[in-house]
């Protein structure tokens, strides 16, 4: 039978990404799907590096390999809200799972460490400032969130949260205003 070797991060050339999850559980779906529709059971590899900032694609990864049958991609949204209620409680499931999906889509366009000032666009489609307030408006949501999870539930959040999130609008905007520097240095 055959396999699967999955990345979670990557380390090499021309340049890593490991820093902050960038998995969207979508992604793994559909990539451990087809491995499971063309028979590539036999194991089920991937490969974390650090732990630490992947513990929600990794969850899933496992529950996935062990019952593929169980997540059908019409469930994604239901793992992500059962996740969530087993980190924090039930009560902000639903917030955190949105929180989750949106920071991770927005890894998955281009990972952090492969941002630059020419990633996207100051003068087409309104581009650069679309990501900006879409990158605001999800730390704002964390933060409010932050506020009113219980206590002894905020370490982990921050770590699993909003961290990440907020260290992936700080990583934009230094790289966007450096954009807008040179767009009106010109």
């Amino acid at each position: 039978g055959a396999g699967v070797y999955y990345h979670f991060d990557y380390v090499g050339g021309p340049r890593s990404y490991r820093w902050i999850n960038s998995t969207q559980i979508s992604k793994v779906w559909e990539q451990m799907n087809l491995a499971y529709q063309y028979d590539a059971t036999r194991i089920w590899i991937t490969n974390v590096g650090d732990l630490k900032p992947m513990e929600f694609p990794t969850d899933f990864f496992l529950r996935l390999a062990w019952d593929p049958e169980r997540w059908p991609k019409e469930k994604l949204q239901e793992f992500g809200q059962q996740w969530a209620a087993q980190q924090f409680g039930s009560q902000y499931a639903e917030q955190i799972e949105h929180l989750l999906t949106a920071y991770t889509r927005h890894n998955a366009r281009r990972k952090p460490e492969l941002l630059d000032e020419n990633t996207y666009s100051q003068l087409h489609y309104n581009e650069a400032e679309r990501i900006s307030a879409e990158l605001e408006g999800l730390v704002s949501q964390a933060e409010s969130l932050y506020r009113k999870i219980p206590q002894n539930n905020q370490n982990a959040f921050f770590q699993l949260v909003l961290h990440p999130i907020k260290a992936n609008s700080i990583l934009f905007e230094l790289y966007n205003n450096v954009a807008k520097n040179r767009l009106y240095a010109q």
